[in-house]
């Protein structure tokens, strides 16, 4: 288990939230919105494929309510928070490349056209007899980048660990023309949304999650350069 945000300043009586996740980037992104005691927990969950006809949503549903079930079980902790971001373009799931050649073809296939991103979220605590669940969508057009800024782009290592082997705040790819609705959702973790299930799960957390880092709710300029800097 590992600790973010540090002791707690008034003798352990923040609330304690849990993210079941080993993603650097939904770390970073609750980790400076968050102010009460925050720790992140991989639980080991593999994930699986889609089952057949499993539309996009309820796959990323299903697979964040695996994770935040598991966690929740291992860390006989409280509160529990996981969340699984998918891409699709015409149907087809985009998961994390496993190869070169796979990332350049997925990053073909995305060029200069929309594609949704999907992320589940869940919530698990102690106080609720089930966890709760919910989704958030953003479509985003991709630019028209070439073929030797995607040779460039893999050749860095950077596609290896993201859904449809692009990270939207890239400084160097700068991949996103747009994105129509939740920024920090194609990031992996919409805080808006999340703000919801934290509400129903724990009525009493709604002040400590700032909703000025969301871009669906406010200006999102620094909070971009900050992720684009990690």
């Amino acid at each position: 288990m590992d600790a973010v945000n540090g002791p707690s300043t008034n003798g352990g009586k923040d609330p304690l939230l849990t993210l079941a996740s080993a993603s650097p980037r939904r770390r970073e992104i609750l980790s400076g919105s968050w102010t009460g005691r925050l720790n992140m927990f991989a639980s080991g969950f593999e994930e699986d494929s889609p089952g057949p006809g499993e539309a996009a949503v309820s796959y990323a549903v299903r697979l964040a309510a695996s994770k935040c079930h598991a966690a929740f079980d291992e860390s006989g902790l409280g509160l529990v928070v996981a969340a699984d971001t998918g891409v699709e373009v015409d149907g087809v799931r985009l998961g994390k490349p496993s190869s070169g050649d796979e990332a350049k073809g997925m990053l073909r296939d995305l060029r200069d056209r929309d594609h949704s991103v999907t992320t589940g979220l869940a919530v698990a605590s102690p106080r609720l007899p089930e966890l709760l669940s919910d989704h958030e969508t953003s479509i985003v057009r991709m630019r028209c980048y070439s073929d030797e800024e995607i040779d460039s782009y893999v050749a860095s290592g950077e596609p290896f660990d993201k859904a449809g082997a692009y990270a939207v705040q890239d400084g160097r790819l700068a991949p996103a023309e747009r994105v129509s609705g939740c920024y920090l959702n194609v990031v992996g973790l919409p805080l808006c949304r999340l703000l919801s299930l934290l509400t129903d799960a724990e009525p009493g957390l709604k002040g400590l999650l700032g909703l000025g880092a969301c871009a669906s709710c406010g200006p999102a300029a620094g909070l971009r350069r900050e992720l684009a800097e990690t």
